[in-house]
């Protein structure tokens, strides 16, 4: 969820990957936050997916500390886009870059691991 600022309406599309909520109305951001809390399978099926690199671990560790700390979840499980958002209110830089689908391995459910597990060891017989 991102407001109509800056370039945000460049990196999301509203309703495809992300909601675009306009800049000082809390009644249509908390209908989004609402829609998100109540719907499980629109929060996962917007839920970040990728490879996260921290320059500072404690960045994460800190930022991950906050989220806990406000009770930050999704169907009691937390996650790791929300870091961004603390990350984001202490003005730290985030970067993003596409990682061709090829190259990805996604990590989401323990069938992916078992697969990234296999290809991983494939890799150590050659």
């Amino acid at each position: 969820i991102c407001t109509d600022v800056a370039s945000m309406p460049e990196i999301i599309t509203d309703g495809v990957n992300g909601f675009v909520v306009p800049p000082n109305n809390p009644a249509e951001l908390k209908k989004r936050l609402e829609q998100i809390r109540d719907d499980a399978a629109e929060a996962i099926r917007l839920a970040t997916a990728g490879f996260y690199y921290f320059k500072r671990g404690g960045d994460f560790l800190n930022a991950a500390g906050e989220m806990i700390r406000k009770d930050a979840h999704v169907n009691d499980a937390f996650y790791v886009c929300p870091t961004f958002n603390e990350m984001i209110l202490r003005h730290a830089r985030i970067g993003v870059a596409p990682i061709d689908r090829e190259q990805y391995i996604s990590l989401a459910t323990p069938q992916n691991v078992e697969e990234y597990e296999q290809k991983m060891a494939g890799r150590s017989n050659v």
